[in-house]
């Protein structure tokens, strides 16, 4: 059984080294909390920014498991969550949701912008951020 820790970690570390600057720094996903995410997502608008995204940073989120085909049935309000792959699958979701969180935040968008883009307040991404400094360590 793969801990929740894990679950970005080993996928990454079987990606080739060579990522760039200009999609997607693994550092982002490493350093996002495990437990403290922004649990009310709008999933209608998790779709639209995964549309926004480059394909190198699509890769990746693939790479960790996050798929369009759960995007679109989370919108319908199809989300499963009975089993432990289900379960595994959304925190996944919810865990790449807030790393795109962290990911603006640390390329300096305006926090205002990050509040209207992600659907959050400027609290909880002050946690946010505490957290992922704690959790880098």
């Amino acid at each position: 059984m793969t801990s929740p820790d894990q679950l970005f970690i080993i996928p990454l570390l079987n990606w080739p080294n060579t990522f760039s600057n200009s999609f997607f720094p693994h550092v982002d996903l490493q350093v996002t909390p495990i437990y403290a995410q922004i649990d009310t997502i709008d999933w209608l608008q998790y779709f639209s920014i995964w549309e926004g995204l480059s394909t190198g940073m699509k890769r990746v989120a693939e790479l960790v498991g996050v798929t369009e085909a759960f995007l679109a049935k989370a919108i319908r309000g199809r989300i499963p969550n009975k089993t432990y792959e289900q379960l595994k699958t959304l925190a996944i979701h919810k865990r790449f949701y807030t790393c795109l969180v962290l990911h603006d935040l640390v390329q300096e968008m305006p926090l205002g912008a990050v509040c209207s883009k992600y659907g959050c307040n400027k609290g909880q991404l002050q946690s946010l951020q505490q957290s992922a400094a704690t959790f880098a360590g």
